[in-house]
Parts: structure tokens; C-alpha cells; sequence
């Protein structure tokens, strides 16, 4: 994304990776602002993250998009994302071959634009959204640390079809920091011996409405739906391309 007025919905960011998974900055990135603007999405539709000229083009890891609910329609310029119980709702990491020697989903932006697509789930209740897409590379057993370079933006959602199973239940979420161990395995990689071929995102699995029996009391006294007009519902196709990183 670009820090401008043309994406003010994405919040601030710094062009060097985070290194310490237990820093403050992990959740959207330093300095992370909140910005005033939203961008309007409806529950089902696939939105678009462009990377400009990343810096991982040949390197291995794995790529994350996670939400996590704001409250009403505008809460997402106040909230806090250090807070926040994030669910997951896509990924994609080794892609072909091997841990060592494989293709890997950063690798493969380059192929794609330097775009990431997924699908915003349905179902859920109305309000503000923060979408985070991340990109994590690898340490290795030479000495390299891992490296997160993550993005939020902020999202209006509106939903047509909202049922009471459309709010991630408590053992899906994940908080961060929290995630991610300062030395942890699932981090890094053995250059010299990865012969495996499946590699485990952390994490839990990517999460859709459904998936999971919901408790109705739960669910409304952690979220707040918003009211909607009909001016609302009024969407702007190029609004759901994030231009995400320089």
C-alpha cells in the first residue's frame, strides 16, 4: 500500500521488516495509525492485496490474512489492535517441491502482479473490520532470523445474510504478539536437510462462518452491529485493491 490520501483506509507502515515476533509493532506494523476511512466490503467478495516491489521475491515463507472485529462501522479508527483476538482466513505457504529446495508462496507473488487474493467470509455481522495480510520469510540454519512484514487495512462490512454462526468463536483466534515463539522451529528452516515436503503454517486453520456452533450470547455482547443505509451499500470496484508496501 501507498501512505497517501488515495488508501486512506490502510494504516501506516514502516519499510523494514519486524524481527522480534514479541514486538508491539506486530499487529499492523510501525507506527500502525488508524486512519478516519473504511473501505466499504460485502461478505463473499474477494479483495486484492498488491504488493509494489517486494523484497522477498526469492525468498522462502509463507503468507497469512487474518480479521478481527473493530465493533461499529467507524470503531476502527479508535481501535487498538494490540487488543485484538485476530481469526485466520486464508493462507498459503510451500507451494511445490520441498521445505529446502520448494516454491514458496512470496516466491510467487512476482507470478501473480505481486497480488495475494481472498475471499472475505460471509455470514458475518455488520460493522468495522481490520484485514491483515502478512507476509512472513523464514529464518534458516545459517544464523537469519525471521522476518514479518505485515498490513492492515480498515474495512466497513456489510453482510445481507448474517446468521448468529458468523463471529470466529474463541478457540480459533490467536493474539498478537502471542503467536509466534522467539526461537521457534516453526519459523525457520534446515537449508541443509529440509527434505520434507509439508510445511505447517501456524496458527489455526482458516476460518468461515459455520464452521464452528456459536453461543447467541457470545455473540452479541462481543460485537456491536451497525446500521446501514441504503447509501451505504453503494460499493466502489476499485476500492477492494489494497496497494500494499512501498
Amino acid at each position: 500500500m501507498n501512505n497517501d490520501l488515495e488508501t486512506s483506509m490502510q494504516r501506516s507502515w514502516a519499510d523494514e521488516p519486524i524481527t522480534d515476533p514479541n514486538s508491539r509493532y506486530l499487529p499492523c506494523n510501525n507506527p500502525g495509525g488508524s486512519q478516519y476511512e473504511s473501505t466499504i466490503v460485502e461478505g463473499g467478495e474477494e479483495i486484492t492485496a498488491h504488493f509494489n516491489a517486494p523484497p522477498w521475491a526469492d525468498k522462502s515463507g509463507f503468507i497469512t490474512v487474518w480479521m478481527t472485529e473493530c465493533g461499529g462501522r467507524t470503531a476502527c479508527a479508535t481501535f487498538r489492535p494490540t487488543r485484538a483476538k485476530w481469526f485466520k482466513v486464508a493462507e498459503s505457504g510451500l507451494l511445490t517441491g520441498t521445505v529446502a529446495k520448494g516454491g514458496w508462496a512470496p516466491g510467487a507473488l512476482a507470478e501473480r502482479n505481486n497480488s495475494f487474493i481472498s475471499t472475505i467470509p460471509a455470514g458475518m455481522p455488520d460493522g468495522g473490520y481490520l484485514i491483515r495480510h502478512e507476509v512472513v520469510i523464514l529464518g534458516n540454519s545459517n544464523g537469519a532470523g525471521p522476518q514479518f512484514y505485515p498490513y492492515c487495512g480498515q474495512l466497513a462490512y456489510m453482510s445481507r445474510n448474517y446468521s448468529e454462526a458468523g463471529i470466529a468463536p474463541d478457540h480459533v483466534r490467536v493474539s498478537l504478539p502471542g503467536l509466534y515463539e522467539q526461537n521457534g522451529s516453526s519459523l525457520s528452516i534446515d537449508i541443509a536437510s529440509g527434505d520434507q515436503s509439508v510445511f505447517k503454517i501456524p496458527g489455526p486453520a482458516p476460518w468461515k462462518p459455520g464452521d464452528t456452533p456459536v453461543n447467541t450470547t457470545e455473540t452479541r455482547a462481543r460485537f456491536r452491529q451497525s446500521a446501514y443505509t441504503e447509501a451505504d451499500h453503494e460499493i466502489d470496484e476499485n476500492a477492494h485493491t489494497l496497494r500494499v508496501y512501498k
